[in-house]
């Protein structure tokens, strides 16, 4: 029985990677929790949530592993930065242990000192009113002092993506009038979610998940890459990448070259082929249900849109 179709039961084979992956299912926000000691320290979180109205409680957790977990857990307070949509590289840079996470960061200090960050959807200070034991977690428990919220749209996060928040299909006129009227990039979110699920069968019927098609994809145009530069390629987060290359090794599709580089194998070339063929066929049938001079000016828009950038399905 695999992991999808068996109830954890507490045994000792229970794969935590897997349940990463499920867990991953749900959607969050995304926010980089920030405080000070002698130093700014700030890690990026998707495990924030509000706890209470009256009195004003939020909560999130931090791994006891975290290079951050000591400072949180003797500082004063904390600041939740909830970051907009165009602040990926925002969230990316505090993901990463090791890089110098405040370097070009837009913030000012709020109460005890702790960085707020600018430009964001939405930002709360907090006094630590409790932390509690939480497996491999610490949950920190934070008492509003005092908030500061914007007209921004909020970054998201799902399935090892990032992403928008859209208004459901199903909630939408399709009318074409009410179509025309709608922003662009609520109609661009919408068909990226649609073309990406139909192609799902596609990555199926190789094997692949589409957080894996994004590794191997990226590894196939930098020939040799870093995790952090695989993140900064895939725009997924740091547990995640590890995850799907650590997969991908077991699978004879990625090759550890040492000194943290990865590369494809033969195997692996071969797999990224095969998607390269299928993608093909995807989009000989997608341009077939356009008109020609619409599918061309399409392709010239989203190319102009992403600079002249080469996107990899």
């Amino acid at each position: 029985m695999s992991n999808q179709d068996a109830p954890f039961n507490g045994s000792a084979i229970f794969d935590a990677k897997a349940f990463r992956r499920c867990l991953g299912q749900f959607a969050t926000g995304v926010t980089v929790m920030t405080t000070v000691t002698d130093q700014p320290i700030g890690i990026t979180v998707n495990s924030f949530s509000s706890l209470s109205l009256d009195p004003p409680l939020v909560m999130w957790a931090v791994g006891r592993k975290s290079k951050s977990f000591a400072h949180f857990q003797t500082a004063k307070g904390f600041a939740v930065n909830i970051l907009a949509s165009d602040q990926i590289a925002i969230s990316q840079q505090f993901a990463v242990s090791d890089s110098d996470k405040f370097n070009g960061i837009d913030w000012q200090p709020g109460v005890y000192g702790i960085p707020v960050f600018q430009g964001t959807a939405a930002s709360i200070e907090c006094l630590i009113e409790a932390l509690h034991d939480g497996g491999d977690h610490v949950i920190v428990v934070g008492r509003v002092l005092g908030f500061k919220t914007s007209d921004r749209e909020v970054l998201m996060f799902a399935q090892g993506k990032y992403g928008v928040p859209a208004e459901h299909p199903d909630m939408i006129s399709v009318g074409s009038e009410k179509i025309a009227q709608r922003p662009l990039l609520s109609l661009l979110t919408e068909a990226q979610h649609v073309l990406t699920g139909r192609f799902e069968s596609h990555r199926s019927a190789e094997g692949l998940s589409s957080g894996e098609s994004k590794i191997i994809g990226a590894l196939d145009r930098l020939i040799v890459a870093s995790v952090s530069t695989l993140m900064k390629s895939t725009y997924m987060g740091e547990l995640e990448t590890r995850d799907l290359i650590g997969a991908l090794i077991e699978r004879s599709l990625v090759f550890d070259t040492g000194g943290g580089n990865f590369t494809l194998t033969e195997i692996g070339m071969e797999r990224r082929e095969a998607m390269r063929r299928r993608a093909a066929a995807f989009e000989a049938e997608l341009a077939h249900r356009i008109p020609a001079e619409n599918y061309q000016a399409l392709r010239a828009a989203l190319s102009s849109v992403n600079n002249g950038s080469t996107l990899s399905v």
